[in-house]
């Protein structure tokens, strides 16, 4: 009898941790948005009459990207970036299936410094610094304030490792509380004596 109230309550526990499962990625699917990721503080130095190019890197929830849109960040406010004057090209790089880069390409660049960001539905990069004032490409970038889509899956996965050591140590430990159980009430139930014997004397005629 104790194995099958294991059984049930393992097929219950197990029933319940798909549906969990089930649940959590329902609402991972949920919150998938797409992304700029941008690093605060981007520089970049270029030289005067080369081409140059600057980057916007975009994360998205399946294989069609969002439209990234380039802009001038300037006291007046952002101005849209004219592609059609032949200064200036847009170039897409897709990287995966969830990931790829704008590219601002500026050719025989001029005196085109200044602030640049990248948008695209519901979300604005940060700004990029451009300067066209010396003589050796630099680009440089401080680390992400925010975690990496690398750091997010580690601990989606640690997160549900835990998750099943912990639903395994409380099926461990249910089993075992209940074989205890069972074994005390066998004790407790054990047939009785017949109680002490009596001698039969033999009587004689």
């Amino acid at each position: 009898m104790k194995h099958k109230n294991c059984s049930f309550i393992f097929y219950l526990l197990i029933s319940a941790l798909v549906i969990f499962d089930l649940d959590a990625d329902t609402v991972e699917d949920s919150d998938c948005y797409s992304e700029i990721r941008v690093r605060r503080f981007t520089k970049y130095e270029a030289v005067l009459g080369e081409d140059f190019r600057i980057e916007c890197p975009v994360t998205f929830c399946n294989a069609s990207p969002p439209e990234v849109r380039w802009y001038k960040d300037e006291d007046s406010g952002l101005h849209a970036i004219v592609i059609s004057d032949g200064d200036t090209e847009v170039e897409w790089k897709h990287e995966n299936e969830s990931a790829g880069k704008s590219y601002l390409i500026f050719r025989n660049i001029k005196k085109n410094e200044g602030f640049y960001r990248c948008l695209i539905p519901g979300n604005m990069g940060h700004n990029i610094n451009v300067s066209v004032n010396g003589d050796t490409e630099l680009t440089t970038a401080p680390a992400l304030t925010t975690e990496s889509p690398t750091q997010s899956v580690f601990w989606h996965y640690m997160h549900r490792v835990i998750g099943i050591l912990a639903f395994f140590t409380v099926v461990i430990i249910i089993c075992f509380t209940a074989h205890l159980l069972h074994k005390g009430k066998s004790q407790n139930t054990a047939a009785p004596s017949l109680g002490p014997s009596h001698p039969i004397y033999e009587m004689n005629p």
